[in-house]
């Protein structure tokens, strides 16, 4: 898919200049990543890659709209960079479409519809390792594996007291329209995980579409607290996962996802620190007949830690820690460590350098005698990255 950056900033531009409807407000954003990172590996025995270096961009924009006091519309668009730059290539891109919603809001309550993100799904992170945007797969993986969710769906949220909020969310759908659906856990085969079985039509189908025999349905309770010196939150993500549309023999894959999070702002808000938990189980499907249950169950865990010191201004250090864990039944448990060690210097306003060491150590543990084997990579990134 072509996209013209330029002709598409402009045109946002234009329609601000010429809006002239009493009451709207119409406002472009953009951010732009680039720089260069250096990948090395950690191999096992047999494994043949090479380390490497490239250069990294990406990029998003979109417009918000004010249209009068209660209705707000957002839509973002985003030029992915793709591993090692990928899906950059003579002007053509990975487009991804982000969050496209139209929200009411009366007072305390509002409400989202569209591609929206729930907020009570989004894990507290360092500022300091935000240098691609939480694309890479450092800081991406731990987020899907807590949770994350943005999809199609209908969100719900009440202001109760002063920053103590109460809120609802519904997604139903195939499972590739929301985030969320990457939890469910346990083989599907011939796939690792459930979700590539809808996915793994993309690009094969001439429409392009994923494949429409699976569904589903995820319902998420949530609470959030926001004050000067502390915010939580916590939320379950109950879901239904249902294997084939085309007949009511398959047996429905049912499980939930237990989220809560927590982060202290000390020192006037210069010190923060933060954690995030989230343990997922869910039924999991006979290996041998897909619609049926084989009566194992998948346990999934995600813990991230860390901490940020602003020493001037915006510009700061952090460090952030997560830790993913799989197993299904009693095979073998897979344990993913993630470390992030960052900084960044502001030029400007809107303009900033970081610079960032990161690691990935995966371990798989095939019975009570630890982790036999394990690889990994290290990589380093230098970037500068524009949001306005």
């Amino acid at each position: 898919m072509k996209t013209n950056l330029g002709l598409t900033l402009a045109l946002v531009v234009l329609a601000t200049s010429s809006a002239g409807a009493k009451d709207v407000t119409l406002e472009p954003f953009i951010s732009i990543v680039g720089g260069m990172g250096f990948e090395t590996i950690q191999a096992r025995p047999g494994d043949d890659r090479e380390d490497r270096g490239y250069t990294v961009a990406l990029s998003r924009l979109g417009i918000r709209a004010y249209l009068g006091r209660h209705v707000y519309v957002e839509s973002e668009f985003e030029v992915n960079a793709g591993p090692h730059g990928t899906s950059m290539w003579e002007g053509q891109a990975a487009l991804q479409v982000r969050n496209q919603l139209i929200r009411l809001d009366y007072g305390g309550f509002y409400m989202d519809v569209g591609r929206m993100t729930d907020p009570s799904s989004l894990d507290y992170f360092s500022m300091h390792v935000l240098d691609q945007l939480l694309t890479d797969t450092f800081t991406r993986n731990p987020l899907l594996a807590g949770g994350f969710n943005r999809g199609l769906g209908v969100l719900a949220r009440y202001e109760l007291i002063d920053g103590l909020t109460v809120g609802f969310t519904v997604n139903w759908a195939n499972p590739t329209s929301t985030t969320a659906s990457l939890v469910v856990g346990g083989t599907y085969p011939p796939f690792s995980r459930f979700y590539f079985a809808a996915h793994q039509q993309v690009g094969r189908d001439a429409s392009k579409f994923p494949a429409d025999e699976y569904d589903i349905v995820i319902m998420t309770p949530s609470i959030t607290y926001e004050h000067k010196y502390v915010e939580a939150q916590a939320a379950v993500q109950i879901f239904r996962v249902d294997t084939n549309r085309s007949s009511s023999e398959d047996q429905p894959i049912d499980g939930l996802n237990m989220r809560v999070g927590a982060k202290a702002k000390l020192l006037d808000g210069a010190l923060r620190l933060f954690g995030n938990f989230a343990f997922v189980q869910n039924e999991v499907v006979d290996k041998d007949d897909g619609s049926r249950l084989s009566g194992e169950v998948f346990n999934g865990l995600s813990v991230t830690t860390g901490v940020d010191f602003d020493y001037l201004d915006k510009n700061g250090v952090g460090v952030q820690y997560a830790l993913v864990r799989d197993q299904q039944g009693f095979g073998t448990r897979t344990t993913s460590h993630y470390i992030n060690v960052g900084t960044t210097w502001w030029l400007t306003d809107t303009t900033a350098v970081g610079a960032r060491a990161s690691v990935l150590v995966n371990c798989e543990e095939p019975d009570t005698r630890g982790c036999p084997e394990k690889d990994g990579l290290r990589t380093y990134f230098t970037t500068v990255r524009t949001i306005f």
